[in-house]
């Protein structure tokens, strides 16, 4: 082979210009859509409420669970109350009710909604599943607290924090520890 002659034309052109782009022949195909479908009545909501003067705090909290057809878990809630009745701890009976104002310094509690649809009745009606305990301290630095039976009047505004549930899985435990 003589190397002082040209190369072919088509050698030529195959190395010296290179394709860019799409083999030939391809053609630009629609991709189907990606849809990504979220069930938010799984999630657990964060709320924040804030409750006037002169509403009873429990009847508010459940008021607004139900108006929007979930479980409440009240974490934190912090304000001035007044008229409050908490059940003895020893006894089991509702103390006389406390007058106020009175500084409350945590409620949380929990109230599963029997409307949601989700839970099971014997949960509903376990006192467990639905109740709510206030501690409170009194002006010379004494913390008292309990589960609360009447009302909580709201001697000030009052601010809570919770979470919304709409869907709560509930699980049986056993206890794997056998008196002998």
């Amino acid at each position: 082979m003589d190397l002082s002659q040209d190369p072919p034309e088509d050698f030529t052109r195959s190395s010296s210009k290179k394709r860019m782009g799409r083999p030939l022949g391809s053609k630009n195909k629609p991709k189907p859509h990606i849809v990504i479908e979220e069930d938010t009545q799984n999630f657990t909501e964060l709320v924040g409420l804030e409750i006037p003067i002169g509403e009873d705090i429990v009847e508010h909290i459940i008021k607004y669970a139900q108006q929007r057809h979930a479980n409440i878990r009240v974490l934190r809630g912090f304000g001035l109350i007044s008229n409050v009745t908490i059940l003895d701890p020893v006894t089991r009976d509702p103390l006389l009710p406390i007058e106020g104002p009175i500084h409350m310094t945590s409620l949380f509690g929990t109230y599963i909604n029997p409307n949601c649809q989700c839970s099971p009745p014997q949960f509903i009606a376990h006192p467990p599943c639905s109740s709510f305990t206030v501690y409170f301290s009194s002006p010379n630095a004494y913390v008292f607290g309990g589960v609360v039976v009447g009302k909580i009047t709201a001697a000030s505004v009052i601010f809570i924090n919770a979470t919304l549930s709409r869907k709560t899985a509930f699980h049986k435990t056993v206890s794997t520890n056998r008196n002998v």
